[in-house]
Formats: structure tokens, sequence, C-alpha cells
């Protein structure tokens, strides 16, 4: 959960930002699942054997939630070793960026959560910040699985020494 602590846009996002679009499902109700959006759900099928052609999932069924109350996405991303295989070099901030002007830095270096860095730049080993963390992962929610995550392994200790 730490490790994809990072987000490019920040939060909370603007209402209707598709790229982030996750679903919560019964899987009953789902007949044809891609990987951020279901195709086919089983009101579609019930609209096609009643002749309508298109058909949109909308609330209460489909929403979009508030980031700041209901909960938010963690992204996790994987890269090909080589493509994060000279961070070092291009997350720095003197790095010459590509001809299109873009930072070739795929390694997320969030910006600080506390105030006396917050308005620089880079870190104090020079790389250049490019995302922003969310407090609540790191103050609420990681402690809370920490927690639980010692919880159980306090209990599988004990029913293995008893």
């Amino acid at each position: 959960m730490q490790a994809y602590n990072c987000d490019k846009e920040g939060s909370p996002k603007v209402n209707g930002y598709t790229r982030a679009k996750k679903q919560i499902y019964r899987p009953e109700y789902v007949a044809s699942h891609f990987v951020h959006y279901t195709v086919i759900t089983k009101p579609m099928l019930s609209m096609k054997k009643m002749g309508v052609l298109k058909y949109e999932e909308r609330e209460p069924s489909e929403r979009f939630i508030n980031e700041e109350k209901e909960g938010y996405m963690i992204h996790a991303k994987t890269w090909r070793f080589t493509e994060t295989l000279d961070w070092r070099t291009r997350c720095l901030e003197d790095h010459v960026v590509d001809k299109f002007g873009t930072n070739k830095c795929l390694v997320g270096i969030p910006y600080p959560l506390n105030d006396a860095e917050k308005g620089k730049k880079v870190n104090a080993d020079g790389f250049l910040y490019n995302s922003y963390q969310r407090e609540d992962v790191e103050n609420i929610w990681v402690p809370r699985l920490e927690k639980a995550m010692g919880e159980r392994r306090r209990k599988y200790d004990e029913a293995k020494t008893s």
C-alpha cells in the first residue's frame, strides 16, 4: 500500500475522471468484465432480450464516489525492469528531458507531507517530485493494516505453538 501511495493528479479527482474508474460489484451481476469496466451486466442482457440495442448503466448501479468521504483508489502499476533501470539518473532535477519536453522518470517521487518541505521542487537527494501521497493512507490505513496483520500473525503463531 505504501509503495503505491503515489498519484500524479492528486486528490480529490475531478468529477467524471474516468481514467481512475474502478468497480465494486457483485459477481452474479456481471456477465462479462474487462480490465477497467464491465462489458455486459444482467440488466444489459435483459434489455437486449426486449430489443433495446443500447443500454448504459446509471445511478444507483454506477456513480462517482466522493474521494474525501467514501473511498479512493490506489493504483498499483508495474514497469518492465528496463523502464526503471536508470531511474537514479532520469529522476534528477537536471536530467535532460526528451524532445517533447517529457521527463522520463517512471518512479514516483512523492511531494513531502510535512509543511517544512512543501513548495520545493526536489528532495534532499536531488530527485524531482512528481506525485502526491495520500496522508490518510500513511496516517490511518497503513497503521490499521499493520495492526491487523500483527494480530493475524500473533494468532497464527499462537495456534502453531499450541
